[in-house]
């Protein structure tokens, strides 16, 4: 296991390094942008995601898991680099279009890469407490980085991404260290495409992985708008400063890292239909009673909506492994994230057009019950094809 530990250490200065996102909204507005540009950005950063996924999937399956992550993080870095320089929409966007190719090179390829590990040392049954953990180690990082940040932040703006980019240029290095390699065939380009066409075949043939898909666009499009365009500048309307929004995320950071950490408990023992239930509904509800609330009390509807969305990735990530198939699995998993994003992306900007119309409280309406519809369509699918 000392290569999951390795794998365990650099997720978790990651996860220091994406503490930035406390303060990313206000510093975007700071720079002048509205609401409708900074979703636009986001929007720009999940279709990049879609775009890139596939064929990084692919890449991954032939050229090897831990290859991808390596330069999956170390793209990461240079778009915080980016981004800290910058002061243009312009050039936020074309540092968005690097993170995504840098999330993108590691969003298929890590669980995959944990999975096969876990394959090699006989232990492929301890991927979802394996996996359960990694997100507790991202979500520490945060825990420890945010109030930090924020309070960073408040010296200069900038300062925080600067940060991002040494620690990611850690968590790089930590990756690099990871010894044991994923072997297959000698990879050619040829390996690549196959790989990538039986991978994308095998996802659209499945109908539980469309199901599932239908899902995670429904709860993806939901946490994506409120985290990135509603939660920093709600938070400041019920009266946290700036200064303490880095000391709100750390408390949910902490909340987070337990769910993460005994998620697979939880999985194991109510199952897949009734966790597929309580990821959809309670978020919903979570975002009507947030929508009625001018008080610092709406800190709790945020606090259970981040929560609940935790114990979503290990679900949704456990039934999309249950789904896969180990030769083209890196692969598969990305064609579903690149299905999810294309279509969150698309939908981010209409979003930040309703905030800027219509104000944050009625996009939170809006948000629920289109979550809900088409969350609830998904689960349809999935049980109708078992």
């Amino acid at each position: 296991m000392r290569e999951i530990y390795k794998i365990y250490a650099s997720t978790f200065f990651v996860g220091l390094a994406l503490s930035v996102s406390v303060i990313s909204t206000l510093y975007y507005l700071a720079n002048g942008l509205n609401q409708a540009q900074v979703a636009t950005i986001f929007s720009v950063f999940m279709i990049g995601m879609a775009l890139f996924e596939i064929p990084t999937g692919g890449i991954a399956d032939t050229f090897g898991h831990k290859k991808s992550v390596f330069l999956g993080i170390s793209v990461h870095a240079l778009s915080s680099l980016i981004t800290a320089l910058s002061s243009s929409f312009e050039m936020f966007l074309f540092a968005m279009i690097l993170a995504a190719l840098g999330f993108a090179l590691v969003s298929g390829a890590y669980s995959s890469l944990i999975h096969d590990i876990l394959n090699k040392l006989g232990k492929a049954q301890e991927f979802t407490k394996v996996n359960g953990r990694m997100g507790t180690m991202l979500l520490v990082g945060p825990l420890f980085a945010s109030p930090f940040m924020s309070l960073l932040y408040t010296s200069n703006i900038r300062y925080p991404w600067l940060l991002a980019f040494t620690l990611l240029l850690i968590a790089a290095i930590l990756m690099f260290l990871v010894k044991w390699e994923f072997k297959d065939i000698k990879p050619t380009f040829g390996t690549y495409f196959q790989k990538m066409k039986n991978g994308v075949i095998t996802v659209i043939k499945s109908k539980p992985i469309i199901g599932l898909i239908i899902i995670s666009i429904g709860l993806g499009f939901g946490r994506s708008l409120f985290y990135q365009n509603i939660n920093q500048p709600y938070q400041l309307s019920i009266g946290v400063s700036i200064a303490l929004i880095g000391t709100v995320a750390a408390i949910i950071s902490g909340a987070d890292a337990l769910v993460s950490a005994f998620a697979h408990k939880l999985f194991d023992k109510i199952g897949s239909y009734p966790s597929l239930l309580f990821i959809v509904i309670v978020p919903a509800l979570s975002l009507i009673v947030l929508s009625q609330i001018n008080t610092l009390l709406g800190l709790l509807p945020i606090l259970i909506f981040l929560m609940v969305h935790t114990y979503r990735e290990t679900v949704i990530m456990t039934l999309y492994q249950k789904e896969s198939q180990d030769t083209s699995r890196a692969t598969m998993i990305s064609t579903t994230s690149f299905l999810t994003y294309i279509f969150v992306g698309l939908m981010l900007p209409i979003g930040g057009l309703g905030i800027d119309a219509l104000g944050i409280r009625s996009m939170l309406l809006a948000i629920a019950i289109l979550s809900l519809l088409l969350s609830l369509t998904g689960i349809f699918v999935y049980a109708k094809s078992k």
